[in-house]
């Protein structure tokens, strides 16, 4: 039974997951068409700080409160994950919003680290700046749902954020798609302005997502509140102190796996041009360019297949969790055979299939133009795929 609940919770966040995925893949259609790959560079500028202080404010909360409260869960004390889940939630505002004064206040700094040549070929430096203070908005509100995710799959019930998954993505694509299209084809505005109200985008999207949330909260609480009153350990028995104590010990290496790959792009944003055009003598813009397909339109194409294992990610670990505390040593066992086989069978031949036709790929998806350096750098990228998976999945393996 328990079993089947695993299978169904990591379907339904599967296809969740993989409608993100691919939405999130189709709409950088006709942005490109609109904005071009140094677009997509400016768009990067933006949101590669924004995800490292994203992870940086949220320090792994919302999926250790996934694994306190399935822990506990086990154990029938449905009072003490409740009362964490509600500290967590005044804590994620707090550390939210001084993540959002302190990127919008770094955003000249970032700026001119970024572009120290202003080269007119490129990006303008104010221009990311406003980018950079456009996404910021968003850490206001994404680590408090983040928690009220992490709430819902404490108890597996995997249905609030597969559905708050589709709900952010729809509402972040379609505010993208049609404010770069009036800024650009009604308004007759700047590219500059356009990407930065795209990048606007991260917090429409936080907000129908935390709309849908708060409709299952509404729905669930009447059961929530049951269970809590029939808890077997009273509220007494684990301080706050301890509470905390527990879920940082439990947070602090998801936050460590969440920061490895925010922090590697981040290199690559700080590198990547200066590189570019000091080693190699290519002008800012053909830098950006080539930056944009790498970071963005390539990135976005590999990004597919590893939708499987960050679903697979998400549900091992309460399921994992709940099989350690029960001492179900073979249970667990098997939910980790069965991942490793789920994660091979999709993204291995994803992965040969990309490097094989990494340049026809590239340019049925994004155009003839620049496909041939498109085409390489997909090729390269490829087998990243299969490394991002096999790194999620066998992360939470180790957390849970």
């Amino acid at each position: 039974m328990a079993e089947n609940k695993l299978v169904r919770g990591t379907m339904m966040l599967t296809g969740a997951t993989l409608f993100s995925r691919v939405l999130g893949l189709l709409y950088i259609f006709p942005f490109t068409a609109m904005v071009g790959q140094q677009g997509n560079a400016l768009y990067s500028y933006g949101y590669l700080p924004y995800t490292l202080l994203l992870s940086l404010s949220t320090l792994g909360i919302p999926m250790a409160v996934s694994k306190f409260v399935a822990k506990y869960h086990a154990m029938g004390d449905y009072k003490t994950g409740h009362r964490l889940f509600r500290s967590s939630l005044l804590v994620m505002a707090i550390t939210g919003f001084l993540s959002f004064l302190l990127l919008f206040f770094l955003a000249p700094w970032i700026a001119e680290g970024v572009l120290p040549n202003n080269d007119p070929t490129g990006n303008r430096t104010e221009d990311v700046v406003f980018t950079i203070r456009m996404v910021s908005i968003a850490l206001i509100i994404i680590p408090i749902m983040g928690v009220i995710r992490g709430y819902f799959q404490g108890f597996q019930s995997m249905g609030p954020t597969a559905i708050s998954q589709v709900v952010e993505q729809i509402f972040r694509v379609s505010f993208i798609l049609i404010i770069t299209f009036l800024i650009l084809q009604v308004g007759d505005g700047t590219i500059g302005t356009a990407v930065g109200w795209a990048t606007f985008g991260a917090f429409i999207g936080g907000l129908g997502s935390f709309l849908v949330l708060f409709y299952f909260w509404q729905k669930s609480k009447a059961g929530i509140y049951s269970q809590i009153s029939e808890s077997n350990t009273g509220a007494e028995e684990l301080p706050l102190r301890g509470m905390y104590k527990e879920l940082i010990r439990y947070a602090l290496p998801l936050s460590f796996v969440g920061l490895a790959i925010p922090l590697y792009q981040l290199i690559d944003m700080a590198t990547f041009s200066s590189a570019m055009t000091n080693g190699f003598g290519v002008s800012d813009g053909e830098a950006e360019t080539a930056f944009g397909i790498f970071v963005r339109t390539s990135h976005s194409v590999i990004l597919i297949p590893v939708a499987v294992a960050t679903a697979m990610s998400v549900n091992i670990i309460p399921a994992i969790t709940r099989s350690n505390t029960k001492g179900a040593i073979d249970e667990m066992k098997s939910y980790i055979t069965k991942s490793l086989q789920l994660i091979l069978f999709f993204t291995v031949p994803a992965m040969v299939g990309l490097i094989l036709l990494a340049e026809p790929a590239f340019a049925a998806l994004f155009g003839m133009e620049d496909y041939v350096l498109g085409g390489h750098i997909l090729g390269m990228y490829a087998p990243a795929a299969v490394l991002f998976s096999l790194f999620a999945v066998t992360a939470a393996m180790l957390q849970a």
